[in-house]
């Protein structure tokens, strides 16, 4: 049988309005001290307390959930920030819904037609960047429902947005191949359209433009962050008449193709530098120059977090653009 709030409130010591309005979530606002509600806690979970979710929602209209919407779940990336999300969420009380759209523009429309609907309290997705999921987004956000977008800025969208300094990231790589010699390198790079592979090719001209060499159009392929894609370029660049000496992969899926693929060109190719965002498994241990832009996906979780909670929880808000740096990371030199 479930314990009652007067049962609670006896083994606790305390009065029931206070066990009330500690399991309600209400503690900050009628100003329970911690230690109180850790004993209420602790009282409760003795006792078998189990919250009434439906109860909690029909007194306060929120369902203490959000929604996650990624592109992404075998990336290693994406799995460090869901997990980051997914942790910092639990702390406030929070349960988290994950869906992955595997950058499918339909599966993504889905998604957010169901999320956006408000089974949950607010989302955090990263976009694909289409006509119709902007429009949707559009309206959530005149309809002031939370949600943060990460990943991917989209200009005049008024909501929260955490991004990291993606071209910034690409110049630099680029500098680092240059450093290790590289007078010709190539770009093997993500989708058009899509606001950070565009901004890791700007930095990608950025870096080549500030090293002084000649920008050729013909060594920057772009196409899905993929590694067949990745596979598939770095073969037509080691194909070409005049090869490239060093190779930057917009994100880590590439960047794995690229690899595998030089390591089947044989010793020709052992000793060309590449760079990449988010880095490879045991990347030490491969034994060529590998240079990574780290965004550290963990910082981009829980700054996101945090956003959609105060969003959530403080109502509309002036929106916010956080911008997180990226770290150079370099192995095999």
């Amino acid at each position: 049988m479930r314990p009652t709030i007067r049962e609670i409130a006896r083994k606790a010591g305390v009065d029931p309005s206070t066990v009330s309005r500690a399991l309600s979530g209400q503690a900050e606002r009628y100003r329970i001290s911690s230690p109180t509600v850790r004993r209420i806690g602790a009282a409760a979970k003795s006792l078998g307390y189990e919250p009434n979710v439906y109860a909690r929602y029909m007194r306060t209209q929120k369902t203490h959930s959000i929604g996650l919407l990624t592109t992404d779940l075998d990336n290693p990336f994406y799995g460090g920030l869901v997990g980051a999300v997914e942790a910092q969420c639990a702390k406030k009380g929070y349960a988290t819904m994950i869906a992955a759209s595997w950058e499918d523009p339909k599966r993504q429309l889905a998604y957010l037609a169901t999320l956006g609907s408000r089974p949950v309290d607010g989302l955090i997705v990263v976009p694909t960047g289409t006509r119709k999921e902007r429009a949707i987004l559009d309206r959530m956000a005149a309809s002031s429902f939370p949600f943060v977008v990460i990943d991917r800025l989209l200009p005049g969208l008024e909501t929260d947005f955490v991004v990291t300094e993606s071209r910034k990231g690409g110049a630099l790589l680029v500098e680092e191949l240059v450093k290790h010699g590289s007078r010709r390198p190539a770009l093997v790079g993500g989708p058009k359209g899509i606001w950070t592979a565009e901004e890791r090719r700007a930095g990608f001209r950025q870096g080549i433009e500030a090293g002084g060499l000649k920008w050729l159009p013909s060594l920057v392929l772009p196409g899905p962050f993929s590694v067949e894609h990745g596979r598939e370029a770095a073969r037509k660049l080691l194909a070409m008449k005049v090869p490239p000496d060093g190779i930057m992969a917009a994100n880590n899926k590439l960047l794995i193709g690229a690899l595998e693929v030089l390591v089947e060109g044989g010793t020709r190719f052992d000793d060309m530098p590449v760079a990449g965002f988010d880095g490879v498994p045991f990347a030490s241990l491969l034994g060529r120059p590998i240079f990574v832009a780290d965004q550290e996906p963990e910082e981009i979780g829980r700054s996101a977090a945090n956003l959609l909670l105060k969003r959530i929880e403080n109502g509309r808000r002036r929106p916010a653009v956080k911008r997180l740096p990226v770290k150079i990371r370099k192995y095999g030199i």
